[in-house]
């Protein structure tokens, strides 16, 4: 790929952002290189989905985005050469507004447009006022927030912390978090790190107090399908307890 094309002055851009934070974090190392190897060795050729425009969240970000002016310049393009999806398939246990807003692009890996068999990563909407529900999966994450501001939970009982344009947050492999939007919408750059095949499990408590995880498993396109639920063991309850006397 030639220097000036759009994908590669995304990537350097944003390894450029990342490998600043990564000087005082070696937390997002994983996140960041392959993304170097990338750029060093060349990115392999994806049967990407032909592109897909994004939601009407991704223009309303674009005036909040804080961050370095070569990464803010290059966010338009690559919402158009990306394809835009809903994250999750409609279900009756799923509230119709998290459904419809909450939209992911791909760039790299299996399912973007430049090949990475070590991390897949690319774009995600989140609208206002939304709750992303309490959710693990097998994979480690990186959220860096380009636009807007979002509350997270780590754990069944973790203390709220925000993510503001700037930020970035790193979920562990198999740490039950959520998302709450508020008044805006988000735009983030995700990172995942680890098993991209493994389902994601949806936490949820009943009236009685007991806990119950809905698996999710990702479609051929790409949009995650609602499957079984069962009981959560109590071991694993004991793991996402974080705040122990």
């Amino acid at each position: 790929m030639p220097l000036d094309d759009p994908r590669i002055r995304f990537t350097t851009a944003l390894v450029e952002e990342l490998r600043g934070r990564a000087r005082e974090d070696i937390a997002l190392l994983p996140f960041l290189a392959p993304l170097i190897q990338g750029m060093r060795d060349g990115f392999d050729d994806t049967p990407a989905d032909a592109p897909n425009p994004p939601p009407p969240t991704f223009a309303e970000t674009l005036p909040q985005v804080a961050v370095s002016a070569p990464l803010a310049e290059c966010l338009p393009d690559m919402a158009r050469l990306t394809s835009w999806k809903t994250v999750l398939s409609e279900h009756p246990d799923v509230d119709p507004a998290l459904q419809k807003g909450m939209y992911a692009a791909h760039v790299y890996g299996a399912l973007g447009i430049m090949g990475c068999e070590r991390l897949r990563g690319g774009f995600f909407t989140l609208a206002p006022n939304i709750h992303y529900p309490l959710h693990t999966h097998v994979a480690a994450e990186l959220y860096f927030c380009l636009s807007g501001a979002l509350t997270l939970h780590h754990g069944v009982d973790g203390d709220p912390f925000e993510l503001t344009a700037g930020g970035y947050s790193i979920t562990p492999r198999e740490r039950a978090h959520s998302l709450t939007t508020g008044d805006a919408p988000v735009l983030l750059y995700f990172a995942w790190v680890g098993d991209f095949t493994a389902p994601i499990f949806w936490w949820e408590k009943d009236e009685a107090g007991s806990w119950y995880r809905a698996q999710w498993l990702r479609g051929a396109t790409g949009i995650w399908e609602r499957g079984t639920r069962e009981p959560v063991a109590e071991d694993l309850i004991a793991a996402q307890t974080l705040n122990r006397d």
